[in-house]
């Protein structure tokens, strides 16, 4: 009975611990078996020793082959801490090693530099663009500002629709060369005004459509073309007003040529509808418009020239006609000051000059400057001349971007047809062939409408244009084209 009650404890024993370690379970059964030893007859224990020593033995190698796999574990996965244990016995993984942390601080390092490799590589390319736009637009021809704005549309690569730097550097380098453009003093009105500016102007009214628009995030209005230029116009004049306000600042006369430059610039923007009237009037007042302050001569020429440039848009309508009484009237007013210790005129007299010629330009009714119009002559012509004259055009991309093809008579045009005409355009200081008309109607076509076509042919505002007939007779504004024609 004793017998079978601790061999059934043993049994319970061995099947209680089955499930523990392998190390623990060799000890039990080891530590069975010298129980059992002492029961088996004489004769036997010598054998059951012997077997017994051997399995000893067997437990020993095994003891120390786990305290090696033990040591191997702890080196490769150290488990100091409850919280890398509880991470580990809930499947969430061993902890990292150190050697793994120190990779892991140096990813940030790595990403880092990535970020500034991709931005030192960004900042090179939008150099190479501001550089590229400089060549580009240092060669534009007056007349022919087409190959200029097709050769930016081709060549500059804009990126994507959320990343508008490329724009913005076209734009930037764009302005950065209205403000070194030459001043040149006009002696019909005693004015200067940039050389320049309105083919300046010109290209920026042809690139506002050429050029793609983009996203801009936590906006709901894109960012396009005449966005950026009006913001980087009005954070420069901004800017150069207040360094010009500045008494311990020393202005050098490129200074002073530049701000003209600008001023020009605006009133251009404005002709060409790229600016409303509220912004000339603001400019005009940080001009001249303070009372309490003596604007400085430099202020009052760019003042005097704005008006010269917006005057005939702004004096058509009733509500401007008073605004540019109202300016007038300013200007008047800063001829008769006078110094406080002497009765010597504050200003000098080529200011004085410039300010009479604003009220003589307006009693005149704005007459246009001869310096800055450019000249061009129509032709009638027949289908294979206009269309052989549409192809090398096209070849030489001096049509407008929107053309992808060489144009062809819409109207199939019978060569008899007495309303319709095929016209051909081309300038009279060169005589190269400047845009062609297919089937153009002639019925009350004046002057002045033609003129209009040929702006939205060639990029050149109509306000600078000159038209001379076939028989090279300047046409006015509301002469008919047919009485040209047929003189």
């Amino acid at each position: 009975m004793r017998e079978a009650t601790q061999t059934a404890d043993h049994s319970s024993t061995i099947a209680s611990v089955s499930r523990q370690a392998p190390v623990s379970l060799l000890w039990l059964l080891l530590r069975s078996a010298f129980y059992s030893l002492a029961e088996l007859p004489r004769q036997m224990k010598a054998c059951a020793l012997q077997a017994l020593q051997a399995l000893f033995a067997f437990f020993l190698v095994t003891l120390a082959w786990s305290c090696v796999i033990l040591e191997h574990r702890k080196n490769l996965q150290p488990t100091t801490g409850a919280c890398r244990i509880l991470a580990h016995c809930e499947n969430r993984g061993p902890a990292p090693r150190k050697e793994e942390e120190a990779e892991k601080e140096e990813v940030p390092k790595g990403n880092q530099q990535k970020k500034e490799n991709i931005c030192s590589r960004a900042a090179n390319c939008l150099v190479q663009v501001e550089e590229q736009v400089r060549l580009i637009v240092a060669a534009t021809r007056p007349a022919f500002l087409n190959i200029t704005v097709n050769a930016i549309k081709d060549s500059i690569n804009f990126g994507s629709d959320d990343d508008p730097s490329v724009l913005v550097t076209v734009v930037k380098t764009m302005f950065e060369m209205v403000r070194p453009d030459v001043i040149d003093i006009c002696e019909e009105d005693h004015s200067k005004h940039a050389r320049c500016g309105e083919t300046y102007a010109d290209l920026m009214f042809a690139l506002r459509v050429a050029v793609p628009q983009f996203s801009v995030p936590d906006d709901d209005k894109p960012m396009i073309f005449t966005r950026v230029l009006l913001n980087i116009t009005q954070d420069w004049l901004e800017q150069e007003m207040k360094r010009f306000t500045d008494p311990e600042t020393e202005l050098s006369e490129r200074d002073m040529n530049s701000l003209i430059a600008v001023v020009s610039f605006i009133g251009h923007l404005y002709v060409r509808e790229l600016v409303a009237i509220r912004v000339v009037a603001q400019v005009i007042h940080d001009l001249i418009g303070v009372k309490d302050a003596l604007p400085l001569e430099i202020f009052v020429r760019c003042a005097c020239e704005l008006m010269h440039l917006t005057g005939p848009k702004i004096d058509s309508t009733k509500e401007g006609s008073m605004f540019v009484t109202q300016v007038l009237a300013r200007l008047s007013n800063l001829v008769h000051l006078q110094k406080l210790d002497t009765d010597e005129p504050l200003y000098p007299k080529d200011v004085k000059d410039a300010i009479m010629g604003v009220h003589s330009g307006r009693f005149n009714k704005w007459p246009a400057r001869s310096a800055t119009r450019v000249l061009v002559q129509f032709h009638i012509v027949q289908r294979v001349e206009a269309q052989k004259v549409d192809g090398q055009l096209f070849v030489k991309k001096t049509l407008p971007h929107t053309v992808k093809q060489p144009r062809s008579d819409p109207l199939d045009l019978q060569e008899d047809d007495e309303d319709h005409k095929h016209v051909k355009i081309t300038s009279v200081i060169s005589g190269n062939p400047m845009a062609v008309m297919f089937s153009l109607d002639m019925r009350e076509k004046k002057a002045s409408d033609l003129a209009k076509d040929i702006f939205r042919q060639t990029g050149i505002h109509f306000s600078r244009l000159m038209v001379f007939g076939p028989n090279s007779k300047l046409l006015k504004g509301e002469e008919l084209l047919l009485n040209a024609v047929e003189a």
